[in-house]
């Protein structure tokens, strides 16, 4: 019980999101009533809290009161710096959606096969365009869709966004990052933390009706 403690509390002061796809384990235990109390409690005492995506899907930490003002402005802060990775995330996910006909966005245990979104990429002018798009705005100098595709799954990995699915590198689990992501990008439209672009927020239905007031932690 030590051990799964300590590793839940540091994975969450380290940003990360526990799910099912990356960490079962350690989501099996927190979904335990007295363990997530135990963690609650814990993180409590230097003014943090452990929040469920509104999906249930992952769990991340959060400050335990938002009104405070040095907490506002740390969160917006943190917005700030999110913000600037934020439109390449919106792109992949308008492109993930075509490539896999999903009539939603991309969700945690979504399944990603670099061979299937080449495919859709090669057999797509418009897809390929966006994919260039994509790269253009991480910086990358790839030009061939293969190591375009190639680039964008091992930055969307590196991110926490992608879990690789046994040993060849080909396969990927969305993972509960993305839940977060929908909780912030609501959170941001609900209080305008900061201004979100039109292209960026078209991508994405804000309109849930189920909201957790998600905050990045400082």
């Amino acid at each position: 019980m030590t051990s799964y403690f300590s590793r839940v509390i540091l994975k969450l002061l380290s940003g990360e999101v526990i799910d099912n796809v990356t960490s079962k384990s350690l989501m099996d235990w927190l979904n335990t009533e007295d363990n997530w109390f135990d963690v609650k409690d814990y993180l409590e005492r230097i003014d943090r809290q452990p929040l469920y995506t509104s999906d249930k899907a992952g769990v991340y930490l959060g400050f335990l009161d938002i009104n405070s003002r040095d907490h506002q402005k740390a969160i917006s802060q943190r917005f700030e710096q999110f913000s600037i990775k934020l439109y390449p995330l919106i792109l992949w996910l308008r492109l993930a959606r075509s490539c896999m006909n999903l009539s939603r966005p991309l969700q945690a245990n979504d399944v990603i096969k670099q061979g299937d979104l080449l495919t859709s990429i090669e057999d797509s002018k418009q897809l390929e365009i966006q994919l260039e798009e994509i790269i253009s705005k991480l910086g990358r100098t790839s030009k061939e869709p293969k190591k375009q595709v190639t680039s964008l799954l091992d930055y969307l990995q590196s991110e926490g966004f992608l879990h690789p699915m046994g040993s060849t590198g080909s396969m990927f689990k969305a993972t509960a990052k993305w839940s977060m992501l929908y909780d912030q990008l609501e959170y941001i439209n609900k209080y305008q933390v900061i201004v979100i672009d039109e292209d960026v927020q078209g991508g994405l239905d804000l309109n849930s009706d189920t909201h957790n007031l998600a905050t990045f932690n400082e």
